[in-house]
């Protein structure tokens, strides 16, 4: 189970890469997301990594996220 920030930052940021591109990882980290109420993931990021996770591991491994 992940629990250090650091370690879900990287796993969200191979996720994305492989979701988006490593060319529109930025841009994903810094748009308003649906998904997280129009807030961006950086900011969500910052008071629940796993969230994030959890959706960008929904989306790579076929559940759509939650």
């Amino acid at each position: 189970m992940l629990t250090d920030p650091y370690v879900y930052k990287n796993a969200c940021d191979r996720l994305l890469t492989a979701l988006v591109g490593s060319k529109m990882t930025n841009q994903w980290w810094n748009s308003p997301n649906k998904a997280f109420d129009d807030e961006t993931p950086k900011v969500v990021f910052e008071t629940d990594p796993k969230k994030v996770y959890d959706y960008l591991a929904g989306h790579a491994y076929g559940s759509g996220g939650s």
